[in-house]
């Protein structure tokens, strides 16, 4: 049975939620480092704030110079509900403690 430990968190901004700092058609990234190492990864994804779904366009987690795709239940292309949260498809990627590692989101709506 898999253990899952939050390694990062994103703190919600106005100028996020309103475009404003990243927007939509763009790509975010949000670079870390893991506290902990491990074998899969999985990103949440979160709406709870949120006052319309939010749609994204592509999700990768970039490591090692490599791009791995995130997909949500087999899709690469997934919206968030208003006021929901998710929980991407688990990705396997064997990972250090301290290693870095970089989530790139392409967000198609607000």
């Amino acid at each position: 049975m898999a253990t899952w430990t939050r390694i990062w968190q994103q703190a919600i901004t106005r100028s996020f939620g309103d475009g404003r700092a990243f927007g939509w058609n763009k790509t975010a990234a949000f670079a870390l480092r893991a506290p902990a190492g491990g074998s899969k990864v999985r990103v949440r994804f979160s709406n709870v704030l949120g006052e319309c779904p939010y749609d994204i366009g592509s999700a990768v987690l970039a490591y090692r110079g490599v791009d791995i795709p995130v997909t949500l239940g087999g899709a690469t292309r997934f919206s968030i509900a208003t006021g929901g949260k998710a929980y991407s498809d688990a990705v396997d990627l064997p990972i250090a403690a301290n290693e870095r590692l970089e989530v790139r989101i392409f967000y198609t709506s607000p």
